[in-house]
């Protein structure tokens, strides 16, 4: 079976009404019902002694045919298959129509099916078929071997058959059990599997309610019979894409059969549960759990095949699947490339089973836009379905609907109109009204007409997929009478993000200013949408990939807005609350965390209740990052997730505040980022890049500005990321650009050199303080950088950044934590000496070059400010982890590596335990999803590794760095690196940073005459921007130390005060005695 991995071994036995008068061979076959294996196959043993003592062999054939599936639940397949192989040798020398013949052949077929060996499985049922004699009374041998072809037909798509096997193993057990007989669950189960893969789906719900009932009819709720029962009514909900229901199912059967694997180490049913898990989780978007749960059901199905077997196929494609998904394509096409291989080597003529490989074979360069080599893998397997009769099934419908996107694109798209619109009177014919998968074939429709130019069509498509999924025909014309009976997906958005789009074009094209409204109107009930459904993601990576989506929606918004602004100052506002909107979406949900949590008494149960979900949640996270992907923590994990989001969803449903507390994402008003950010007469810089262009928003104490410009300018920031080896020559054309376009138009606006720049996409990892006023100058130390006019701090946004001010800080040690490593000789000698096992070096450890300067900096450092400096062998990752929440200021002078594939495994290396340290079972490597749990008080840290502020850029949150991860965990400000910085020249301007921190100037301040000071010692190679620009600060730019200068003032104006009330005081005195 392709769709899904089947689990279809349940339990067939006798029941027994007296157990005391039970012999062994009776007693194995209860007690395996009853997953009882030690005792099954005890019993079993002793029964198979006392038949071969009696030279008894049709009862020593049942007993081997018993043994084989006790054997096949404790130790697998290969196992199973021995021992069934000498229940057959000794059945053939039986009477041709003995039972026990049927027997034998019927399990050699049934493990056989389970192998994948579908043709040798054959030929052992058409033999046990044979023998069966119309004479000889029947038996539950000849039910169960009805059901075992029934099973094989199935997996190999031949549902006909499948259905009339199924309907004889039926039948034949009402006679011999009736309806509540031990064999009747499986037989129900085989008819509602028939169903669900013959696409028969109101039939399958049916079946499966009855197949639900037999099985709670006879097995105790932790049965993994039930666990099977769970896993396999999950598959219609999922097809229904009842997605709630079916994950409940899921998550169900993996904990049944993960508790049943640690008492019988039954690892097929719970690699069943796993992979099904997985590709569930793949379906509702939430990839991370979609890949642990794939690779756990992978590493364990490979006991059962073998890494070469034809069952890994369909396991390496749901891992290929999975990584295309996130975009990793170069190893989902490995996985593919395995798949096809094995699927070539066992069974090239098996039609089905090629078809299938190349499908998805063809998705994943389809998704990659590589239409033809999708072309021609799509074209492979429709072959393949028209030759097996199945051009019906759904997979070669979804062919042809991607074929026709393919067909669009390459001109032919009358053909492409007409093979979409077929497959959706096919897919009506599948699914009930209201599904999606009916609303997904109308929206690539809808995409289809968009793409020809033609919007009205595309919009009337558009307003089916929404008739659809609400039901309501026709589509109401206000937005608000419809829009609250969506169901959330990830699909859905992805609807929206797509009409914004159609509404958009139609109003380029005609003027139609209502076109324009309803975009807005549409944005805005998108924003209460997610935010009333933002607890149904489960993970940072879900979060993500629904930024992505907001920055679609809010661009759009941001242009709409712009042309209906006309001179109204409202609309101009609107679209600087979208661009706010359309960033940082993580770090505005880490900061409502926080004051949500500040808010918290202890009377307050549900508040206290929440918070203990999110603290467990990551402890769980974290324990099992840090394991080895340990299989408990994973299920206690997931479940904790899920228990957290139907807790969340009692909060929504009972309107509790501390729900929409945690989720609120509307924007601060201009007058409130005024008063929280702009103090001291600070300039705020905004920027919203669009599909069109680039708008500006510039907000002051007293004004708003706004403006638009190009995007071309985009390639001129792309050009200055890496700024080592640049000439002066390369250096000054595209800075100077970049001054002409970002910054001179609005310049006249700025009240002040202070700036707070708020970048957006391709302008997050450029540093503003090297863009030139002009291009005269062609020597380093001369330029007109921007660094001498302004001073540059950034933020992710203005709203996350109200909101870091808004949160309460609890008190901390006045002091700074300083973390240098340095990673001398001397600590790798007595790494390499501790090590019991030299095999198992960490060769990335012993290669960090040393870091004298960040132990001279750290020194210097400490001459100014009050703190605790942990060097060389005392920087260890769990002393970081203990005191790092105490401090003010958390200084890490240290190497990084970078992870741009998976952001949250980028890390700061520490130094390793200490020898004979036993307790400490930190690696030394602080990962950025281990700062991510972390909660830190600290109101700044500094971060000198290279590229601490480099990173995976996400549309809609910007750059996942570690300076990311420590906003996230709770400092408003970081200092970071955006390049693989020097380090002498870094901690020669950190150490000045810190001194003029200490005199009371600001962050940016400090920063600021740092460079300044590097730049001016006359050293023209000091001057390229490369040794100066890499550090930046991101987040809230007020001082930490108050200023000498106020001190003073501070200390004069208290003696001042007290003198008078001294002399005061003096003279009521003196009066009193005259």
């Amino acid at each position: 079976m392709k769709l899904t991995l089947l689990s279809v071994c349940l339990i067939s036995c006798f029941a027994f009404s007296a157990p005391r008068q039970e012999n062994d061979y009776e007693k194995a076959t209860r007690t395996y019902r009853e997953n009882k294996l030690d005792s099954a196959a005890y019993y079993i043993g002793n029964a198979l002694h006392r038949y071969r003592a009696t030279d008894q062999r049709d009862s020593l054939v049942f007993a081997y045919v018993q043994q084989a599936l006790i054997t096949w639940s404790q130790h697998g397949l290969e196992e199973a298959l021995r021992l069934t192989d000498t229940a057959v040798a000794i059945a053939e020398q039986l009477p041709r129509s003995h039972a026990a013949v049927v027997a034998a052949y019927g399990r050699m077929g049934q493990l056989l099916t389970q192998q994948y060996a579908f043709e040798a499985a054959a030929r052992y049922f058409s033999k046990a078929e044979a023998v069966m004699d119309a004479k000889r009374a029947p038996s539950r041998h000849d039910v169960l071997l009805y059901n075992y072809i029934a099973i094989r037909h199935l997996m190999l798509e031949g549902y006909e058959p499948a259905k009339q096997y199924a309907q004889r193993a039926y039948t034949l057990n009402l006679q011999l059990e009736g309806i509540n007989g031990w064999d009747m669950p499986s037989i129900l189960q085989t008819r509602y599997f028939i169903s669900r893969y013959s696409e028969d789906y109101e039939q399958a719900l049916v079946d499966g309610l009855a197949f639900q009932q037999a099985i709670q009819r006879l097995y105790p709720p932790d049965h993994p019979n039930v666990g099977t029962m769970h896993n396999s009514l999950a598959i219609i909900y999922e097809t229904l894409r009842r997605y709630e229901e079916a994950l409940y199912h899921r998550q169900q059967a993996v904990n049944i059969q993960f508790n049943n694997y640690l008492h019988v180490d039954n690892s097929f049913s719970l690699a069943a549960a796993y992979q099904n898990l997985g590709n569930l989780y793949g379906y509702i978007n939430e990839p991370f759990l979609a890949q642990e749960y794939l690779g756990k059901g992978s590493r364990l199905l490979m006991q059962t095949y073998g890494e070469d077997g034809l069952g890994m196929v369909k396991v390496l494609v749901d891992l290929a699947v999975n990584k295309s998904r996130i975009g990793q394509y170069d190893e989902a096409e490995k996985r593919f490339q395995q798949a096809y291989a094995l699927q070539k080597q066992h069974a090239p003529d098996d039609q089905m089973g090629m078809a299938y490989v190349e499908n998805f074979f063809g998705d994943l360069y389809f998704d990659q836009q590589r239409y033809e080599a999708a072309a021609d893998w799509y074209t492979r397997a429709l072959e393949r379905y028209k030759r097996a009769n199945a051009m019906h099934l759904e997979l070669a419908l979804l062919i042809q609907r991607n074929l026709a996107v393919i067909m669009a694109a390459t001109g032919q798209q009358q053909a492409a109109i007409a093979m979409q619109r077929s497959v959706l009177a096919s897919f009506r014919k599948l699914y009930p009204p209201g599904n999606d998968a009916i609303a997904d074939k109308l929206h690539h429709l809808s995409m289809l007409y968009l793409q020809m130019g033609q919007t009205e069509q595309a919009l009337a498509f558009s307003d089916s997929v929404f008739a659809e999924l609400t039901l309501h025909t026709p589509l109401p014309l206000n937005v608000a009478d419809w829009f609250h009976h969506l169901p959330f997906s990830y699909a859905t958005m992805v609807y929206i993000q797509q009409r914004t789009q159609i509404l958009y074009q139609l109003a380029s094209q005609s003027s139609e200013r209502h076109r324009l409204d309803e975009v807005l109107a549409l944005t805005d009930q998108y924003t209460r949408f997610v935010s009333d459904n933002l607890h149904a993601f489960r993970t940072q990576a879900a979060l993500i990939d629904l930024a992505a989506i907001n920055k679609k929606i809010y661009s759009v918004a941001i242009e709409v807005s712009w042309e209906l602004a006309n001179g109204d100052q409202s609309y101009l506002e609107r679209a600087f609350a979208y661009a706010e909107r359309s960033k940082a979406l993580l770090m505005r949900l880490a900061a409502n965390g926080m004051l949500v949590d500040a808010q918290q008494t202890e009377k307050d149960i549900v508040a206290r209740r929440d918070h203990d979900f999110r603290r467990r949640i990551n402890t769980l996270n974290l324990q099992y990052l840090n394991s080895r992907r340990d299989d408990s923590l994973l299920t206690l994990l997931s479940a904790t997730m899920e228990g957290y989001r139907v807790f969340q969803d009692s909060l929504k449903k009972t309107r509790n505040d501390l729900f929409w507390a945690k989720h609120a994402l509307e924007p601060p008003s201009l007058a409130d980022i005024r008063n929280t950010l702009l103090t001291n007469k600070e300039t705020l810089v905004a920027y919203a890049v669009t599909e069109q262009a680039i708008l500006i928003f510039v907000l002051t104490p007293q004004t708003f500005r706004a403006l638009r410009i190009g995007r071309e300018v985009l390639d001129d920031a792309k050009s200055l990321r890496e700024l080592h080896g640049l000439t002066a020559a390369a250096f000054v054309a595209p800075a100077h650009r970049l001054y002409q376009a970002l910054i001179k138009p609005v310049e006249p606006y700025f009240t002040s050199n202070r700036l707070l720049i708020v970048p957006d996409a391709e302008l997050y990892l450029l540093n503003f303080e090297v863009l030139l006023a002009d291009q005269q100058e062609k020597r380093f130390s001369r330029m007109p950088y921007l660094i001498h006019t302004y001073d540059l701090s950034y933020l992710l946004s203005a709203a996350s950044a109200v909101q870091f001010k808004a949160a309460h800080r609890a008190k901390t040690k006045e002091r700074a934590l300083l973390f240098t490593p340095v990673f001398t000789d001397e600590m790798k000698a007595m790494y390499r000496k501790n090590l019991k096992q030299h095999g198992l070096e960490d060769s990335d450890y012993l290669y960090l070059y040393r870091q004298p300067f960040a132990l001279q900096a750290a020194r210097q450092i400490g001459s100014v400010v009050a703190h605790d400096l942990y060097a060389e062998q005392d920087a260890q990752e769990q002393v970081f982890k203990q005191v790092a929440p105490d401090y003010r200021i958390l200084h890490l002078g240290t190497h990084a590596e970078l992870n741009d594939e998976a952001p949250l495994l980028s890390r700061l290396f520490l130094a390793k335990a200490s020898p004979g340290d036993t307790l400490n079972r930190e690696d030394g490597y602080l990962h950025a999803y281990e700062i991510y749990a972390m909660q830190l008080r600290a109101e700044l840290a500094v971060l000198t590794a290279c590229e601490t502020g480099a990173g995976a850029w996400r549309n809609g949150e910007g750059v996942i760095s570690l300076a990311h991860s420590f906003m996230h965990a709770g400092c408003p400000s970081v200092v970071m690196s955006l390049w693989k910085i020097d380090e002498k020249a870094s901690m020669d301007i950190i150490a000045r940073f810190y001194d003029r921190l200490a005199k009371g100037d600001s962050k940016s301040t400090a920063l600021r005459n740092a460079k300044l000071h590097l730049m001016e010692k006359g050293d023209e190679r000091l001057a390229h921007p490369y040794y100066w620009a890499g550090l930046a600060l991101i987040g809230d730019n007020a001082p930490v130390y108050g200023s000498v200068t106020t001190y003073y003032w501070t200390a004069g104006l208290a003696t001042a005060m007290l003198l008078g009330m001294v002399i005061f005081v003096f003279r009521r005195s003196r009066n009193g005695d005259k």
